[in-house]
């Protein structure tokens, strides 16, 4: 028994073998909320085709929240999470640390100096 039936699983692959699974232990899947069932092929048919539209739904509405952080970061704001070392985030921009950027200057200024980060072997 489970709350919605895109909640057993979020592939549909996914579902498709765990139906497999429970017709071959004779266990049949109910949903509290959609009055649907594996008891008969129309009701799986049922099935599959509603969890086909909610895995079709969540890739869409992943795809526009990539969408969404891709064109805030085009326009220069911080989505949060760790800030780059040598900037610190305010108002959703991140600013540059004035201490640190000279650090971070002579980090690069470095790399390209010997071009490798690791030591070379003598």
């Amino acid at each position: 028994m489970v709350y919605k039936i895109d909640r057993l699983s979020r592939s549909l692959a996914d579902f498709a073998k765990l139906v497999e699974v429970f017709d071959r232990n004779g266990v049949t899947v109910v949903s509290l909320m959609q009055s649907v069932n594996t008891t008969t092929s129309m009701r799986r048919l049922t099935l599959n085709i509603l969890h086909f539209f909610a895995q079709f739904g969540r890739e869409v509405i992943a795809g526009r929240i990539r969408d969404k952080i891709r064109a805030s970061r085009k326009t220069g704001v911080w989505m949060g999470g760790v800030q780059p070392y040598g900037y610190f985030a305010e108002n959703w921009k991140l600013i540059p640390h004035d201490e640190r950027a000279e650090h971070v200057r002579w980090i690069f200024a470095r790399f390209l100096e010997i071009v490798c980060v690791r030591p070379r072997s003598a």
